[in-house]
Order: C-alpha cells, then sequence, then structure tokens
C-alpha cells in the first residue's frame, strides 16, 4: 500500500527481516553516531518483543503456562531461521529460550543467571564467539543493565519518592526493593540515641526539594492523590527508569564500543529513550503486516504506512541528533590497561556488600593499575609517529609528533581511497578536526580525494606547492577551500610547515611533469630525520641534488613517478638513509616497483619496504630508537647508522 520503495521503506526491511543491503555506510553513519544503530541488528530487543507478543495473545486465550512457551520457543527461532541465523539473533534467541525454559518449569528467575547460562551454551558450541565485537556487546551491555540496575533503581527512588527519604514513613517498595528499614534512632531499652551522622542534613534538604518540585505528599494513599500528581509521578518512573536503563547498557559497552569503533556518543542517551520506543513500535507494524497480509490486506496495508510513518521519525530524529555539537566524538582506542581500569572502577560501584579488608585491597590494586595506564599515556605522548598509508597508486603520510603539536596529514589519495582509507584512519586516530594538511602536488592520486575528505573532516590549515598543476579535482579542491576559508598557504624551497622544511620545488624552475614539481619535505623526530620525495623524477631529483649539498635522513619516503625511477643512486648516495620505503600497490595497473628497482635498492644494504607487499608502514619515534611496524610481518627496530666511507 506504499506509494513507492524509499530510504524508511528498505529500513524497515532491515529492521524487520535483517535485511542488511539498505544499510550502506552513508545510511548507517547518522544512526552510529547517535548511538542507536543497535537497533538494525536482530537482537533482544526484537526476540523480546515477538517472545512477549505472541505470550500476550495466548494467554489471553487462557493457554496454560507451559504449553504457552512450547508454543513460543519453535516460532521464535523459526523468526531466527527466516532472517538468516544472524550471530546476533542467535545470542539473543538463545538467551530467551533459557529465560522461557524457567518461565515455562515455574522456576524462579534470575536474569544474571539466564544470561550466563545463555553465554555458556554459545561459547560450548562455538568458543571463538568470545572473541567477537557482536558477543561482548549483546553480553557486556545486557550485563551492564543486571549489575548496575538495582544501584541506579536505589538512586532514582530516593531521587523520586519522598517516603524514601523519610525514615518515619512506613514505604513497602522500599522494603521490597532494599530490605528492611534501619533500626528507629531510640533503642526500646531507653537508652540515648546514637548521634546523628552528617549525611542526614543532605536528606533533609533532599526532602525540601522533593516537595518543592511538587511531589505528592508521602501521607496520602495512592488513592487519595490528584490524577495529575499520579501521571506526574508515573511519568518521572518511567523517563528515569528508562535513562537508567540507557545509561547501565552505555557504560557497560563504551570502551567495546570505543575499541572497535573509536567512538564516544554521549547523545545516545537521550537519543535511546526516543528512538528504541519508535524502533519497538515500527517493529510491532512490521509484524503485523506479516501476520495480516495473507488474510486481512486492508490491516497489513495500515501497518505499512504506520511502520514507515515510525522510521521515518527514526531516521531523522537520529540524524537531528547525530548532527547536535558534542553529539559524537572519535576517539582513541583503549589498551588493556585501561580496559582493566575502567571496569575496575566501574565494578567498584558494587563494591559495598564485599568486607572492608577485601576492599582496601581492590582499592590498592585499582589504584596500581591506574598508575600503570596514566604512565603508559605520559610515555606515549612523548612518541612520536608517522604512518604511510598506500592508496592505489598513491599514498598519504600521517605524522603525529610528541607533545601537544599539531598532527599533519601529507595528501589524501584519490576520492574512492579517500572515503574508504584516509577518512577511517583518521577517525581510528581520534581525530575530530584535522590540524595541518599539506597538498605536495596536483595528481589525482595524491589529492583528488581533497572535496571529499573536506566535507567530512573540517580543516584548520591548508599548505600546497607555489606552482601551478592542471588536475581538475585538485583546482576544485583548492576553490572550494578558498572560498570557504581563504586562499592556502603556499610553500617553495626554503620555506617551512611547522616541523617541516621544505627542500623542493624552486618557483624559479619550470618543469613539465607534475611529478617533479612535487613538494620535498623533510623533518625531524627525537633527532632522526624523516625525508618525504612525493613521486619525484629525474628532473626534480636533478634539481634538488643541485640546491642542497645537505639531504641526510634516517629514512626516505617515495612513491613512483610516471617516467622513470624514484631514488637514483645519486641521490641515495646524499641521503644514505637507514630505511626506503617505497609506496606502490598491486590494485592498480602499472603501480608496481619493477623488478631493476626492487634489485637496485636492495643493493643498497639498508631495509626496504615496498607497501604492496608489507601495506601500511608504521615508524614510532620514541627517544634514540625507530621501531618499524607493517601491517603484514613483524616489527623490527632500525639498525644503527653506519659510519662514513
Amino acid at each position: 500500500g506504499l506509494p513507492g520503495i524509499d530510504e524508511a521503506v528498505e529500513l524497515q526491511w532491515a529492521m524487520v527481516l535483517g535485511w542488511k543491503t539498505a544499510l550502506t555506510g552513508e545510511v548507517s553513519l547518522p544512526f552510529m553516531r547517535s548511538g542507536t544503530m543497535h537497533i538494525f541488528a536482530i537482537s533482544g530487543l526484537h526476540i523480546a518483543l515477538i517472545a512477549a507478543i505472541l505470550l500476550a495473545l495466548l494467554r489471553l486465550v487462557n493457554v496454560p503456562q507451559f504449553l504457552c512457551g512450547a508454543i513460543v520457543l519453535p516460532l521464535i527461532w523459526f523468526y531466527t531461521a527466516a532472517t538468516e541465523w544472524q550471530a546476533s539473533a542467535i545470542r539473543a534467541t538463545v538467551m530467551t529460550s533459557v529465560i522461557l525454559a524457567g518461565w515455562m518449569l515455574r522456576r524462579p528467575a534470575n536474569l544474571l543467571n539466564s544470561l550466563m547460562a545463555a553465554a555458556l551454551l554459545i561459547l560450548v558450541w562455538d568458543p571463538a564467539q568470545l572473541f567477537q565485537a557482536g558477543f561482548q556487546l549483546s553480553f557486556g551491555a545486557v550485563l551492564g543493565i543486571v549489575v548496575l540496575m538495582p544501584l541506579f533503581d536505589r538512586w532514582r527512588l530516593l531521587l523520586l519518592e519522598p517516603a524514601a527519604t523519610n525514615p518515619d514513613v512506613p514505604d513497602p517498595r522500599w522494603e521490597l526493593s532494599f530490605g528492611p528499614r534501619p533500626a528507629p534512632t531510640a533503642l526500646a531499652s531507653g537508652d540515648p540515641a546514637p548521634p546523628q551522622r552528617a549525611g542526614r542534613l543532605p536528606k533533609a534538604l533532599l526532602w525540601r526539594f522533593q516537595r518543592l518540585l511538587l511531589l505528592p505528599d508521602p501521607m496520602l494513599l495512592p488513592e487519595l492523590r490528584p490524577r495529575w500528581q499520579r501521571l506526574l509521578l508515573r511519568g518521572y518512573h518511567w523517563v528515569a527508569a528508562a535513562f537508567s536503563v540507557s545509561l547501565a547498557a552505555s557504560l557497560a559497552t563504551l570502551p567495546l564500543i570505543a575499541y572497535y569503533f573509536h567512538l564516544f556518543t554521549p547523545v545516545s542517551l537521550a537519543a535511546n529513550l526516543v528512538v528504541v520506543p519508535l524502533s519497538g513500535l515500527a517493529l510491532m507494524c512490521g509484524l503485523g503486516s506479516i501476520a495480516c497480509a495473507a488474510w486481512l490486506p486492508a490491516a497489513a496495508e495500515l501497518f505499512n504506512h504506520a511502520g514507515w510513518f515510525f522510521m521515518w521519525l527514526m531516521v531523522h530524529i537520529s540524524r537531528w541528533m547525530a548532527s547536535l555539537p558534542g553529539a559524537y566524538w572519535q576517539i582513541l582506542a583503549p589498551g588493556a590497561l585501561g580496559l582493566v581500569f575502567y571496569y575496575g572502577a566501574l565494578g567498584a560501584l558494587r563494591w559495598r556488600p564485599v568486607p572492608r579488608t577485601r576492599r582496601r585491597w581492590l582499592w590498592g590494586c585499582l589504584a596500581v593499575v591506574g598508575a600503570a595506564w596514566m604512565a603508559g599515556n605520559w610515555r606515549e605522548s612523548a612518541t612520536a609517529r608517522v604512518t604511510v598509508l598506500p592508496l592505489r597508486g598513491g599514498h598519504a603520510v600521517w605524522a603525529n609528533p610528541p607533545g601537544r603539536e599539531p598532527e599533519w596529514l601529507v595528501d589524501c589519495g584519490d576520492a574512492f581511497s579517500a572515503e574508504r582509507v584516509t577518512l577511517p584512519f583518521l577517525r581510528a586516530q581520534g581525530m575530530n578536526r584535522l590540524s595541518r594538511l599539506i597538498l605536495t602536488h596536483g595528481d589525482v592520486r595524491h589529492t583528488g580525494g581533497l572535496t571529499n575528505l573536506l566535507a567530512e573532516l573540517p580543516t584548520d590549515r591548508l599548505y600546497t606547492a607555489d606552482t601551478p598543476f592542471l588536475s581538475q579535482p585538485y583546482r576544485r579542491g583548492l576553490a572550494a577551500w578558498t572560498r570557504a576559508h581563504g586562499p592556502p598557504v603556499l610553500l617553495a624551497a626554503g620555506q617551512a610547515a611547522g616541523p617541516w622544511e621544505v627542500l623542493h620545488p624552486d618557483p624559479a624552475n619550470a618543469f613539465p611533469q607534475a611529478d617533479d614539481k612535487a613538494l620535498v619535505l623533510r623533518t625531524r623526530f627525537h633527532g632522526a630525520r624523516l625525508l618525504l620525495c612525493a613521486e619525484l623524477g629525474h628532473a626534480g631529483q636533478s634539481a634538488l641534488l643541485q640546491r642542497h649539498a645537505d639531504l641526510e635522513a634516517d629514512i626516505v619516503v617515495s612513491g613512483l613517478p610516471a617516467a622513470g625511477e624514484p631514488l637514483r643512486d645519486a641521490l641515495l648516495d646524499a641521503i644514505r638513509p637507514r630505511l626506503i620505503v617505497i609506496a606502490d600497490d598491486l590494485g592498480r595497473v602499472g603501480a608496481q616497483a619493477r623488478p631493476a628497482l626492487q634489485s637496485r635498492l636492495e643493493r643498497r644494504g639498508a631495509p626496504v619496504l615496498f607497501t604492496r607487499h608489507s601495506r601500511a608502514v608504521t615508524l614510532v619515534f620514541r627517544d634514540s630508537s625507530i621501531r618499524v611496524q607493517t601491517m603484514e610481518g613483524n616489527p623490527f627496530d632500525l639498525p644503527p647508522r653506519p659510519s662514513r666511507p
């Protein structure tokens, strides 16, 4: 009954039937940034809602409890099979089956035991699930809700129920949740009352504050309270309970989301309060459409239109919330010590039942882990990192100097590489803004993705060569930058850009090839020199040798020029590198180093890395050592510089 297939319809297919084709990168990005992407996984929300609907219908016609479970269990497994046995659906169905089995047998419900039983069953069947992000996030979120919700419920009751803070007013809900109240202050034997603690004053102030909020009088029975007070209190409880569930799940999964997705989404606490109920309504509409399509098409059409409306609301709310200032942050993945310290601090919220002597040991261990974590972060801040990214025949260089100095990106790749490699890499480095960007030359393989990069990542300052280039993508990117920020900073030989020294080109020299006009940059980290030659051709190398007598560098990085070979022997004699990195690529025709070039470079005696084999190369500058890490291969330390003959 819908007029056509649009984004909302496809997203409803994804949520109800597990059709993942609709979840492209552009569509799913707002949901990831607003922390609501989980609604599209066939997970506990879907399975629990389906089970609850079926149980409610069966109990409505007085089907016995055991028979209800016997009917619902195969139906939810049939739904899991219909959605192509997704891992998240299997985990949720196992969890629901364990809980339903206990309910069928009239056993006392214990969510923590059921959670651990479901995890044990899944790990016995497939132990590798323990190392998958979906398993960790699913069970981590539910475990956080189980462990933290009692604590949050207590705080919620203290904040929203005046009777909970008045020791003279009995409240059966308090006793049901937290046990009997403490003994009265005056002893039955007539002895004087024990001294009052300092904590009584905040409780008295809280009592006055609650009365100012027009919360109901605790001396009145609920039936005698005005209707508006009952509705207001019910709304308070619903919002606070929903917020507590969202907060507990977010706290439990925050470091895992940072580790796998490099995201911190504070807006998710508010977004989930709105989007999750809407997703439940959209899911119910989808299930209603499936159930009514064969025998009541008119009702199915109504369900389709209602589901489309709820999904349309979810899309626009998620996009709006993701666009709010501070809605999300790209962050670095935490290390092992950071994870231990975080979960130890989170577990400290529930250490109260632990004996005091053991608590002291736990606090001591947590303090040691925290000190080691801070020491590791301080040591890491004094380290410089440089990463060479091969990009379909071009390459980009990411430099993160030590301390608080700004980060630098040299080139960005073509449009495809900028979106698929450069931007995800920068987000994984925790970059919400790009401090400095240098464009070495106008070759499309190096700078064709400039417009895409600037559209997704705000950039503070742009540098480029003080020579003209004919590349149209390069010119369009510079024009867009000039309209928004003014002209870029032009660089020529003899100038400097932050820690980078510009060695080439000179605007007075005219080169017919764009590769010969590329910027040649040199910098120093912890006493070690790094030289970036872009794709410098034969004429450019000759001009560089004539202009500079001192070209010595510990590491040289070069691409493959369109004509000729990079790093001629005369240039290498002047550089005397300890490591040579050649940025070539197997994914593009003609972008591979030839065997003659490989043999010539290997005869130099220094290690040579070709990125078509090693992939990305990361150089770690720490004190007087240089650590070389590659995606394919074992890391190694550079040998000391040989003495000059």
